[in-house]
Formats: C-alpha cells, structure tokens, sequence
C-alpha cells in the first residue's frame, strides 16, 4: 500500500473529511488529495504533518512493511478511543507478564 493510500485509509477510518485534515494539517486540500491519489508524493514537510495529525510517526507511511505495533494496530485500525487503547496494551502486557512468571516456575 502506498503512502497515499495509507493516509486515505486513516482519513476515512477516522471520519475526516479532506478539508478537515487540511485544516488540521495547514496542507491544502487540493494537495492531499493529489497525495491520497498517487498523483504527487509529500514533502518529508507535509508528511510530519500528516503523521501528526494522527498521531504516528511519519515512518508508518513510508514503511513497506504491514507488520504493525499493537498501538498502532488499534489506532487506526480500530474505533476505539485512546482511553480503550491503552486498556487493551495494559491487558496484554499483564497476560504476558503473567505467562512469563508461569514459564519461570
């Protein structure tokens, strides 16, 4: 997937709409959506910007690799919010804390 793919699929999977991710990001619309369609790619610029607005690392676009963090599995894959994000990485630190303890005994 491309990095213009992967900002169109955050975009919608968070219900924003190009003139709001334009505003949060100071790009124009006209500019993301060139982007989201593969037509231009971003400046490093424009794509901290984009990575902010979402909160990820601008690595996570240029990555060519799916293999994805838990965190960042849930925060764009998921519509939970941050409060059941962090439950669910507590939840599966404690079960992994806790199989690591049975292993040692």
């Amino acid at each position: 997937m491309g990095v213009g793919e992967k900002i169109k699929e955050l975009r919608k999977k968070n219900n924003l709409k190009l003139e709001e991710l334009a505003e949060k990001t100071g790009l124009s619309i006209s500019y993301i959506s060139l982007i989201e369609r593969g037509l231009k790619n971003p400046s490093l610029k424009a794509l901290e910007r984009i990575a902010k607005a979402f909160n990820l690392p601008p690595s996570y676009f240029l990555s060519e690799n799916e293999d994805e963090t838990i965190e960042t599995f849930l925060r764009t894959k998921t519509n939970l919010d941050e409060d059941e994000r962090k439950m669910i990485i507590q939840l599966i630190k404690s079960l992994e804390k806790k199989k690591s303890v049975r292993k040692s005994d």
